[in-house]
């Protein structure tokens, strides 16, 4: 039985690589999670508009964006 239910991630200095691409590996790991029926949740001190492309590619269920003040989810 899967008893995570929520994954939340940094996304500078943790997801994303020095150059702030993601790799092939981390969107195959996404995939595989959402697989899982697990819930990804990105926490950033980025602003909504500066993840934007990393929302693009990876698709979470919540953005928790501008550390913290602001939460978008269901998106």
């Amino acid at each position: 039985m899967n008893t995570i239910k929520l994954i939340v991630t940094d996304l500078d200095d943790t997801l994303l690589r020095r150059d702030k691409s993601i790799s092939d590996y981390t969107v195959d790991v996404f995939r595989r999670i959402r697989e899982s029926n697990v819930l990804i949740a990105f926490a950033t001190a980025r602003s909504y508009e500066s993840s934007q492309r990393f929302r693009d590619v990876l698709n979470p269920d919540a953005d928790i964006v501008t550390g913290g003040c602001l939460v978008f989810a269901g998106m």
